[in-house]
């Protein structure tokens, strides 16, 4: 069992305020901290959680409860929940504290890539007051509030980019794109319509998947793939479901709620 510190601005943390109306969410919290990695992740898998965190009173929540727990840390920032090849893990966002491992347990969320343990001021921050986690270098963080949404509009497209090989090469070309203003919180949009495009395509029906990084790279949103028979269908039936609106309505990406 790894060694926790819980400083004392946890009591003063603006995110930790917002799921202190249920005291519940936060016990389970600052429970998660005693048993995340010196990387900040666990298993998600709420059975697990439940079993890890609640031993002596494993009745005392549902694994329904202990998986709402962990969407409304997510939705308070304090936290972030991912998949890898079908497994559900968790990170607690910007903990770092003083890392003896010299790898996690747990693989990274999608598209970012570990820090070196021994890089100064990888121990120095702590979760009293935690940000997103974020692949981005300190030197690309001038507009936090445009970065924050490129580095949520990525790990989205990561998400529901299909069967996506070579992700940490296409988030440096994301980040080389972001950081010479080629990619823009104005192009998101546009992005993700050509992210919709390519799922209904038909080349990704028949299984022939662009490798993700070559999608990045190349900039393969602004292409229009043939769609599928499937996505055809409907199209068409959107359009005549929702006249007037925009059939690719339905996809409006977490980035684009918080905005």
């Amino acid at each position: 069992m790894p060694n926790r510190i819980l400083r004392e601005g946890i009591v003063t943390s603006t995110r930790i305020d917002k799921i202190a109306s249920d005291p519940a969410v936060e016990v389970t919290y600052r429970r998660l901290i005693s048993i995340i990695d010196d990387y900040a992740r666990y298993f998600a898998n709420p059975t697990l959680v439940r079993a890890a965190i609640y031993p002596l009173c494993l009745d005392q929540y549902s694994d329904e409860e202990i998986l709402k727990h962990l969407k409304k840390c997510q939705e308070a920032g304090l936290l972030l929940l991912y998949k890898v090849n079908g497994k559900l893990y968790l990170q607690v966002t910007d903990f770092k504290q003083r890392t003896r491992a010299k790898q996690s347990k747990f693989p990274p969320p999608p598209g970012t890539i570990d820090p070196d343990p021994e890089m100064p001021g990888w121990h120095d921050a702590h979760p009293a007051d935690p940000q997103p986690a974020s692949p981005l270098p300190d030197q690309a963080r001038s507009e936090p509030t445009a970065l924050s949404a490129l580095e949520q509009a990525f790990h989205e497209i990561a998400a529901r980019y299909p069967n996506p090989r070579k992700v940490d090469e296409a988030c440096r070309a994301w980040l080389t794109y972001c950081r010479n203003g080629e990619i823009t919180e104005a192009m998101l949009p546009e992005i993700f319509e050509g992210l919709q495009y390519y799922i209904d395509s038909e080349d990704v029906a028949k299984g022939f998947i662009t490798s993700f990084d070559t999608w990045i790279l190349n900039k393969r949103w602004k292409d229009r793939p043939a769609p599928s028979a499937e996505a055809q269908a409907r199209r068409r039936g959107e359009k005549k479901s929702s006249a007037g609106n925009d059939p690719l309505a339905i996809f409006e990406p977490e980035w684009q709620k918080n905005s």
